[in-house]
């Protein structure tokens, strides 16, 4: 986890810095998803990102990594609290879909992430769908959105922003 200086234990103030650099969002409006792009989900299944575009429904789309303990908990916990106010459920009038950027998640860490935020919300089985995934393709998707994260090896975690992208029922951002 990084602190709200930016900096994680065991980072100095340079590396700090030259992280932070490359930690960004990049707007990509109108960037359209690749949607044979194939994860796993929170059940195991390969799933490919169109099969969350099957319905007219526009995406709520997070990249977190399910093992961070400070911003990734910060921004789910923010959302999830934005849900329980919200009058819209997803489901019905959107679809959630949380995308880890850590290759090394398992499909068991992804539900039993999802297990804690789904009873958080007291909403049931909600359409919020959490995935992991390969390098690869995580990347892709983090480029088309302009997600920019880097992974600082002394610390064993990633430093990357907190951000919720909206997409379209066509993919596009």
């Amino acid at each position: 986890g990084w602190s709200g200086n930016g900096l994680a234990e065991g980072v100095s103030k340079l590396e700090g810095e030259q992280i932070t650099a490359k930690v960004t969002v990049e707007e990509n409006l109108s960037a359209t998803l690749d949607g044979q792009l194939t994860f796993q989900d929170h059940n195991g299944q390969t799933v490919s990102l169109s099969d969350y575009f099957t319905d007219g429904k526009p995406v709520l789309l997070t990249l977190n990594y399910y093992s961070c303990e400070t911003l990734c908990s910060v921004q789910l916990n923010a959302m999830l609290n934005a849900l329980k106010d919200l009058d819209w459920v997803a489901g019905d009038d959107f679809r959630m879909v949380t995308i880890s950027i850590d290759p090394d998640e398992t499909v068991e860490l992804a539900a039993a992430k999802r297990k804690t935020y789904l009873e958080e919300l007291g909403k049931g089985d909600i359409d919020w769908n959490f995935l992991v995934g390969n390098q690869k393709n995580i990347d892709t998707v983090a480029d088309t959105i302009g997600f920019r994260y880097v992974y600082e090896p002394k610390t064993q975690q990633y430093a990357h922003p907190a951000v919720i992208t909206f997409l379209s029922p066509d993919k596009v951002v």
